[in-house]
């Protein structure tokens, strides 16, 4: 088989948990693709987005309206740090494919930007 190129990305967005308001999109591009549904329902999702812990450092896809949400979140504990967040900081950062498309070629992309995510904020 032929390689057909990659997919394309349609927007990628950046969410965390807040104590409050619960999974919010923080940064996205293209600017409002998530939160005016211009793409997906994202309230329909936010479940998966941050998700509750077993799924934490684990690649989750979601389908939805016709794409494809792919995601590694994760979550850091420190007392110190994050006391104002229940001692914990929840986060993704999610990549928005046409849902038949083939993207097994960004799942380690995806796992990787969330390590290197995650190491930025320990700093």
């Amino acid at each position: 088989m032929e390689f057909q190129g990659f997919p394309r990305i349609h927007s990628i967005f950046y969410s965390v948990f807040d104590i409050i308001k619960g999974t919010v999109v923080k940064h996205q591009v293209p600017e409002a693709s998530i939160t005016n549904k211009t793409l997906i329902d994202f309230e329909a999702i936010s479940e998966y987005v941050i998700p509750k812990k077993p799924l934490y450092k684990r690649l989750v896809t979601i389908c939805t309206n016709g794409y494809k949400v792919m995601g590694c979140p994760v979550v850091l504990h420190d007392h110190e740090k994050y006391q104002h967040l229940r001692n914990e900081f929840r986060f993704n950062l999610c990549f928005v494919f046409e849902q038949n498309a083939e993207t097994s070629s960004y799942e380690a992309i995806v796992r990787k930007l969330s390590r290197v995510f995650e190491g930025l904020e320990l700093l």
